[in-house]
């Protein structure tokens, strides 16, 4: 399989990845503000989670970022696209498109403050 193909694949496969864990994320936080009658703080393990998913986005777009430009060194043009699309999949994985999930639910959460 040639390298420009394969970082395509790759950052379409992260850019899914992306989504999923935030639709993740988003219900994981749901239900914790749903659960959150008496106690005062959220279960911390929303913040891992977040982090744990940004370290694995931030590698699989640095791997395609890798694969495209050794594919465009070996005069591929298809590298150019699995570069532009790891980099849209860099910039996804610094968007906590989570909360605008949630925002567009029936609970009433501000993220401004």
């Amino acid at each position: 399989m040639k390298l420009g193909i394969l970082s395509i694949i790759i950052a379409i496969i992260g850019i899914f990845f992306t989504i999923k864990f935030n639709i993740e994320t988003a219900e994981l936080f749901q239900t914790q503000i749903l659960e959150l009658s008496n106690k005062s703080e959220i279960n911390p393990i929303i913040i891992k989670t977040d982090v744990t998913s940004k370290i694995i986005i931030i590698t699989i777009a640095l791997i395609g970022i890798f694969l495209g430009v050794k594919s465009i060194k070996s005069k591929s043009k298809l590298g150019i696209i699995g570069i532009v699309l790891s980099i849209v999949l860099l910039v996804l994985s610094f968007i906590p498109i989570w909360q605008y999930i949630l925002q567009d639910s029936t609970l009433d959460i501000n993220f401004i403050n």
